[in-house]
């Protein structure tokens, strides 16, 4: 009898592990359906990705296939980063090689990267002045008001590098860290810059909103 109770007992556990483990599949194939319906709703960059794939498990991303360019990478992988369900990216698409004795112009970083948990919300302003602060880096051009923001300011450019924000989009942007809200203001170049260096800043842990005053060219 209590071998009976032991043997139900173990297939119980069984069939629950099974259970959890039909279910996290079936969430993997949701999240991959939904990051290729993701991707289809940009329309140039759908094209430029024909043959990228989505493999997902258990929330970590595989994006694997050939990508024009640098640009599109990027735009690509904060795609994947934004969306639901995501909880890590492994990046494996490839870029062509350049032609020979020409050097790529913009370096190429890949592996995991963790999807930041934190995330500020953006407010859409118009360029206005913003209150002097301490230069922490010229380049990107980094200011701060005061020693907690320039703790917050390092952070940035922390987050900056580690979402692969190529230094020649902020060229011409200053950020300016004030009581924990950071202005973003300069020129870029289209949207997609915009897009990658606001994501990288509202990101950024302890910023508390972004105030866009970025201008496309």
């Amino acid at each position: 009898m209590k071998i009976t109770r032991i043997l139900g007992l173990s297939c119980a556990v069984l069939l629950a592990a099974g259970c959890a483990t039909s279910d996290r599949r079936a969430a993997d194939r949701a999240l991959e359906a939904n990051l290729r319906a993701e991707l289809n709703g940009y329309g140039d960059l759908a094209g430029a990705a024909p043959h990228v794939r989505f493999y997902a498990d258990d929330g970590t991303v595989t994006v694997r296939g050939p990508i024009p360019d640098e640009r599109d990478r990027e735009m690509l992988l904060t795609m994947v980063r934004n969306t639901p369900g995501v909880v890590a990216v492994n990046d494996q698409l490839q870029l062509p090689y350049p032609p020979t004795g020409v050097s790529s112009p913009v370096p190429v970083y890949q592996g995991t990267v963790p999807v930041p948990a934190y995330s500020a919300p953006v407010v859409r302003v118009a360029p206005g002045t913003v209150a002097a602060g301490t230069v922490i880096s010229p380049s990107p051009r980094v200011l701060a008001t005061t020693t907690p923001d320039q703790a917050c300011g390092q952070r940035i450019l922390d987050q900056l590098s580690s979402q692969s924000v190529p230094p020649d989009w902020l060229q011409n942007v200053t950020i300016t860290v004030n009581e924990g809200n950071a202005y973003l203001q300069g020129t870029v170049d289209n949207q997609q810059q915009r897009d990658a260096i606001i994501s990288a800043v509202r990101h950024t842990a302890g910023v508390r909103t972004v105030y866009d005053e970025l201008v496309l060219r």
